[in-house]
Formats: C-alpha cells, sequence, structure tokens
C-alpha cells in the first residue's frame, strides 16, 4: 500500500511538471500564431481575408454544408490524436508529440488573431465564440492525451535503459481508455462546431 502511494505521488509531481510545460508552451504557441498572423505579406492577408469572409458568408446565407463540416473536424482531431496516442509507444515519439501539440495550438492563436484584425469589435466577439467553449475543450483533451502519451513514451525510454520490465497491459489497457474519451469527446465537440456554432455567428453577424 506503501509503495503504491509513493508510486502515485512520484505519477503526480511527473504530471504536474508535464502539465506546466504544456501550458507555458501552449502560450507561447498562441502569442507565436498571433505575432505571425500580424506579420503576414499582404498577399497572405488576402488569402486569409477571403476565407474568413467565404466561411461567415456561408454562415450568414446558411449554406454551409453541416456534414461536411461535421466529417471534416471528425477527421482533423482524430487523426492527430491517433498519432499521438502511437506515438507514445515509440521511443522517437516525445519531440513529436509536443511539436503536434505546438502546431495546434499555434493554428488557434493565429485563428484568433485573423478575425480580430479583420473584424476589430465585432472580431472580439466572433473569436471569443469561435474558441469557447470548444477548442478549450479540445486543447485540454489533447493536453491531457499528450501528457499520456509522453509518459508512456518516457516509461518505455527508462526501462530500455535500466533494463527493467513493464507491464505493457496495464499501461495499455488505461490508455486506450483515454483514447476512448477523447474519440467520443471529439465527436460531441464536432457537432457543435457543426451544427450549433454557425447558428452563434450567424446571429453575431446579423
Amino acid at each position: 500500500m506503501k509503495q503504491k502511494m509513493q508510486h502515485f505521488k512520484q505519477y503526480f509531481i511527473v504530471s504536474k511538471k508535464m502539465y506546466l510545460f504544456l501550458f507555458i508552451l501552449f502560450i507561447i504557441a498562441i502569442i507565436a500564431g498571433s505575432v505571425f498572423s500580424i506579420t503576414l505579406n499582404e498577399v497572405d492577408n488576402d488569402l486569409v481575408t477571403t476565407y474568413l469572409n467565404n466561411y461567415l458568408n456561408l454562415v450568414k446565407e446558411k449554406n454551409i454544408v453541416f456534414k461536411e463540416s461535421f466529417l471534416n473536424f471528425i477527421l482533423s482531431n482524430s487523426i492527430t490524436n491517433l498519432i499521438i496516442w502511437l506515438l507514445g509507444f515509440s521511443v522517437i515519439g516525445i519531440p513529436i508529440i509536443i511539436f503536434l501539440f505546438f502546431y495546434k495550438c499555434f493554428i488557434i492563436g493565429f485563428a484568433i488573431s485573423s478575425i480580430i484584425l479583420r473584424y476589430k469589435a465585432k472580431g472580439i466577439l466572433l473569436g471569443l465564440f469561435y474558441v469557447f467553449p470548444h477548442h478549450i475543450i479540445s486543447i485540454l483533451l489533447l493536453m491531457i492525451l499528450s501528457i499520456y502519451a509522453l509518459s508512456v513514451s518516457i516509461n518505455i525510454i527508462k526501462a530500455i535503459l535500466k533494463r527493467k520490465e513493464i507491464s505493457f497491459k496495464e499501461i495499455t489497457n488505461r490508455y486506450i481508455v483515454i483514447l476512448l474519451i477523447t474519440f467520443i469527446s471529439t465527436l460531441l465537440l464536432g457537432i457543435y462546431e457543426s451544427y450549433i456554432l454557425p447558428k452563434i455567428l450567424f446571429m453575431i453577424i446579423s
């Protein structure tokens, strides 16, 4: 019992450090995405503006293909989650997991900054609803999955270096549960972004 408590305490300390590291990485990625949006040249600015205008016009005219939007959201997020999950079983997975997490946060920072720059005061409201709550929840889920993936990868590296045996069955069972939770949550978030968010944006635009 005492050994289990010690193991749990050690796991909590390591996880706490990882959460802090990923949270700092999240802040850096958001800032980097915002700065990148501001420093775009005129041609790239026009492309971003055209994309945003087209999306908001589809919302305004209620021409969004909800099924296609839903499938794109599910496919994009599920592939990222699955890649991170699989990388947890590899020795070289740590830098790639960190990069993928940074990239997803960078895209959110870029999107928010682009919306605010193009639509000024209304852009703040649009940006707020674009991010909250589904992108915030999505990043939290990605953070939790990344923590588990990094933990598994680190344990494998330690086992190789120290030539220790590890219980893959126990690790895999817990790891599969985390993956299933992220998939189910992604489905719910996809429903929100594809079917509910456009209606909210339509009310703001109107």
